[in-house]
């Protein structure tokens, strides 16, 4: 449900322009992709000290309290006069936005094994949100524009970012109830005190670290974990891999709203009446659904998370390729719109793998979680101005290129990911439980005796640390 308010808020700003936004207030040029861009600015600079937050502030409060917030200025948006203000208001409205992903994958991180195929089809449940954010967003405008502008004096688009915040703002306040923080600092009203040492005691085995319970403050600006995480491929790789993620798509972009708006029957009238466009705009994440399940099924029942990734990214690809053609059939273009939600439907399986990558180390999980984030999005702040310039529509021929560049340049870039990520779980196989060994200069039963040892050890290490870990 956070995730669903998420983008129903995000994306009522397409909605509205074009059901009465832009001509009420006066949107020129590129005034819609500018709002974007400050919506995404507010966005990306306050994830700078969630860094922290994820790491230490019990997110079970933190979370619902910005979602309050949001869900007021949603309502404050349908009160906007001009362009500027509603820039200012959008800002701001990303600015509490800001974690609210990044936040509920360090959540899953805590609860769920990486190494057992849990946690991609979890997370792609709650990535469902988007989709069905963005299907409800579609719908609900439509129903709006159609039964109540004018009513009580307020245009159709003034009702939509209403509804859009009293929505909001409901689920806010159920998220105090329902969100349970992590293992370690756990308020939840559904599980028991043996569910949470369960947790606790399943996350050690999967080598998942966690937050100490003296000076965590402390522990987290410690300069030796901060000069491990810049001098780690960590860092370089997974902030490159993450843009070519979020640049892979063309749903964000309002191509396929603006292009429903620009077509026409025979006679020049629009082919879509008032409040049609919205609903239409329902279907392509409708599809993204059924894209998103079989993409992340795929991801855990195979084991093969860099072959879901190349799998949804075949998809991606052709539909954009398609599209930057453009002077195709008109029912080709329907076929490549379909596709579009193909781009995005791999990022749960992304990022469940980032958790996975980074599991020995909750402090650089959370800090290069954050920061792969804001570097991916911070590029689609200017990339946006560059391939997306509504002025463009419908026919956006550097976006559909662009976004095709990425979809490939991200499976490639997958593979490098693939390859160093194997080499590092080599470096750790006797963490993994695998034996690795030179049979001509070592013997079979002496390892064995060796590995033994070691076990009986850590085993006794572990049950001391967890048995400190339940007193408290």
């Amino acid at each position: 449900m956070a995730y669903i308010v998420k983008y129903l808020s995000q994306q009522n700003i397409v909605n509205t322009y074009i059901g009465g936004l832009r001509e009420d207030i006066n949107m020129q040029g590129n005034d819609l992709v500018d709002t974007q861009i400050m919506f995404s600015i507010g966005h990306i600079v306050f994830q700078i000290p969630f860094m922290y937050i994820l790491y230490a502030w019990p997110l079970s409060y933190v979370l619902p309290g910005l979602e309050i917030g949001w869900a007021i200025l949603t309502c404050c948006a349908a009160l906007v006069k001009n362009a500027n203000q509603l820039k200012a208001v959008r800002f701001l409205t990303g600015s509490l936005e800001a974690p609210a992903y990044i936040a509920y994958h360090a959540l899953f991180a805590s609860w769920y094994k990486a190494s057992t195929g849990e946690i991609s089809r979890r997370a792609g449940i709650y990535y469902l949100g988007q989709y069905l954010g963005l299907l409800t967003s579609g719908l609900l405008s439509g129903a709006i524009a159609r039964s109540l502008g004018g009513v009580g004096g307020y245009a159709a688009w003034q009702w939509i970012f209403m509804i859009d915040g009293f929505i909001c703002l409901f689920v806010a306040f159920l998220g105090f109830y329902m969100i349970p923080g992590t293992p370690q600092d756990c308020y939840s009203a559904f599980l028991t005190d043996d569910d949470i040492r369960v947790a606790r005691r399943r996350m050690k085995a999967d080598q998942k670290s966690s937050k100490p319970r003296e000076n965590p403050t402390k522990q987290f600006f410690d300069l030796k974990i901060w000069k491990k995480i810049f001098s780690s491929w960590h860092f370089y790789v997974l902030a490159l891999w993450n843009t070519f993620c979020w640049n892979n798509s063309n749903g964000n972009s309002g191509a396929y709203a603006l292009w429903l708006k620009s077509l026409t029957n025979t006679d020049g009238t629009p082919r879509y009446g008032e409040g049609q466009v919205q609903d239409m705009t329902a279907l392509t994440p409708g599809l993204g659904l059924i894209w998103l399940i079989l993409v992340c099924s795929f991801a855990d029942l195979f084991q093969s998370r860099w072959g879901a990734i190349l799998f949804s990214q075949v998809f991606n690809v052709l539909g954009n390729v398609l599209l930057a053609v453009w002077y195709i059939p008109e029912g080709a273009k329907w076929f490549a719109f379909c596709l579009q939600y193909f781009g995005w439907a791999m990022a749960p399986v992304l990022y469940s793998w980032q958790g996975d990558i980074c599991r020995r180390d909750i402090r650089e999980r959370n800090v290069i979680l954050v920061s792969m984030n804001m570097v991916a999005q911070q590029s689609t702040a200017w990339i946006s101005k560059l391939v997306w310039a509504t002025v463009e529509a419908p026919r956006f021929l550097k976006g559909f290129t662009f976004t095709a560049c990425s979809g490939f340049s991200l499976c490639i870039w997958t593979m490098l990911v693939l390859y160093l990520y194997k080499r590092e779980e080599k470096a750790h196989a006797q963490e993994n439980g695998i034996i690795i060994y030179d049979s001509s200069k070592q013997d079979l039963e002496e390892v064995q005796r060796n590995l033994e040892t070691d076990s009986v050890e850590r085993v006794e290490e572990i049950v001391v640390d967890t048995e400190k870990s339940d007193k408290n």
